[in-house]
């Protein structure tokens, strides 16, 4: 067949016989593996979105605040009224379970994003990095085709039934899972964590956990945990994507996400990660585990000796998928790296932070208050926070300065409503991985008239504190509580 190359779907991880060309992305692959992950993840989802109504976070994250810490430029996006935030939840367990059982897919995943996004975007200061790579995974989801086979899609709707899926498919997927641990290894190779910080704040209270728990306060522990950590992130895809290595990458990350399980209270993400890397197994996997536990002829392994035809020359659909899938790879692999490019250090300014994968890298707790000074009559006036914010808003507040800008300006525009105009100051300390607590920031700027910190705002003190200088582990437990 003259322009015409011929591909036998295998099922090792290297299921492309051709030489590496762009066009090998179209080449057709077991959609097993994609089935599993739409089933996977659907049902992690259904769990999580649960636990929120379980542990009473709707409420505590959406409802109880009287003011939200926003993200530019979505600070317009507020909670639903009234019963509002509970229904939508409740519509989003449904996209879940739809997601699962491959049920008008497509639909199911795209208000699934819209939901979850939304909800992501209401409360800036709770940001975990596994809430922002769900709304990723949930995007890039309603283009992969994961329904066409073991769903009720492709039961319902014969043409949408495949026993294959386009090779870009799953390697999104998988690029999807590696970039958080590539970049979570990248922040780690920081000063602070190659010294074991602060690796030894987080365990030194685990004294009980059993068998090792008694040598928690060993430096050559929390530096051999410091490392292994470093090591696992960066090493996981690598090893996942060569055979040989693949059982030995599976164990060490059990091993891994047990201990963050037992150690770090980061809900279901451990497990997710763990399923998420069944993506790097033969794409025939699920199918092959199928057969074994339900008979041979449950999932027929059809495919296993025919070959599959497509065209050499890209269409331009095919190219337009190539356009998308380099801008998406383009745009997530420099974005967790702004922070080389910005002045300061990104775990005291916060700025890079976010949106790159420094995931429990460092550990920061600050103290101080707010005062406003009337300009009519110079008056000062010390502010409790806590009028405007709740307690689990202003630890958070304290350590970033965008928080800390949207504080003043709340505080100013609450003595406006009141027919005053007043300057905002902010005195607050801060300890960077049990450094001794040094000024964060200037207590003689007045924030509140200043512009939203794009990038690291004059008010904020640089980093002048040597890891040399820490408090003692007594006083830092103090200052967390």
């Amino acid at each position: 067949m003259q322009g015409k190359k011929k591909y036998l779907l295998k099922g090792d991880i290297r299921e492309i016989t051709g030489r590496g060309k762009l066009k090998d992305l179209f080449a057709p692959v077991d959609i097993s593996s994609l089935a599993a992950y739409r089933i996977l993840f659907g049902t992690a989802m259904f769990i999580e979105i649960f636990r929120f109504f379980q542990l009473g976070w709707i409420k505590r994250y959406w409802i109880t605040p009287k003011n939200h810490f926003t993200y530019w430029p979505f600070d317009f996006i507020s909670p639903l009224p009234g019963d509002g935030m509970y229904i939508l939840l409740i519509f989003m367990e449904i996209f879940a379970l739809c997601i699962a059982l491959g049920l008008f897919y497509r639909t199911a995943c795209s208000l699934f994003f819209l939901c979850w996004t939304y909800t992501f975007f209401i409360e800036a200061a709770h940001y975990l990095n596994h809430y922002y790579l769900i709304c990723l995974v949930s995007f890039v989801m309603i283009f992969i085709p994961a329904h066409r086979s073991l769903s009720l899609d492709s039961k319902l709707y014969k043409i949408v039934h495949s026993e294959t899926v386009p090779s870009w498919s799953l390697w999104l997927a998988r690029f999807m899972v590696g970039i958080p641990y590539f970049f979570g290894g990248i922040a780690k190779l920081n000063p602070d964590w190659l010294r074991g910080q602060p690796m030894q704040i987080w365990i030194q209270n685990d004294m009980d956990f059993p068998v090792i728990g008694k040598f928690f306060g060993e430096p050559w522990l929390y530096i051999s945990f410091a490392y292994a950590g470093l090591l696992i992130d960066l090493l996981t895809v690598p090893m996942l994507m060569i055979k040989q290595t693949r059982n030995w990458a599976f164990l060490f990350l059990f091993a891994f996400n047990l201990m963050n399980s037992q150690f770090f209270n980061i809900g279901i993400f451990p497990w997710f990660m763990l399923c998420s890397a069944t993506l790097f197994l033969d794409p025939g996997w699920f199918r092959k585990l199928l057969n074994r536990l339900r008979g041979k002829d449950f999932w027929p392994l059809v495919y296993s000796k025919e070959k599959a035809d497509f065209a050499e020359k890209l269409s331009r659909r095919q190219k337009a998928t190539l356009a998308f899938l380099g801008l998406w790879a383009f745009i997530h692999m420099t974005v967790p790296l702004r922070h080389l490019v910005l002045p300061g250090q990104v775990h005291w300014s916060e700025d890079g932070y976010k949106f790159a994968w420094h995931m429990m890298v460092r550990s920061k707790y600050g103290n101080g208050n707010y005062t406003v000074r009337d300009r009519l009559t110079g008056k000062k006036e010390t502010i409790d926070a806590g009028k405007y914010y709740l307690k689990w808003q202003r630890f958070k507040a304290e350590h970033t300065p965008d928080f800390i800008w949207q504080v003043c300006r709340t505080i100013k525009n609450d003595y406006l409503n009141k027919g005053m105009d007043v300057e905002v100051f902010a005195n607050i300390s801060m300890s960077l991985n049990g450094r001794e607590p040094q000024q964060f920031t200037d207590p003689n700027v007045d924030i509140a008239s200043m512009p939203r910190p794009v990038f690291p705002p004059s008010w904020i003190v640089p980093l002048q504190t040597p890891l040399e200088k820490r408090v003692l582990p007594d006083k830092q437990a103090e200052m967390e509580e």
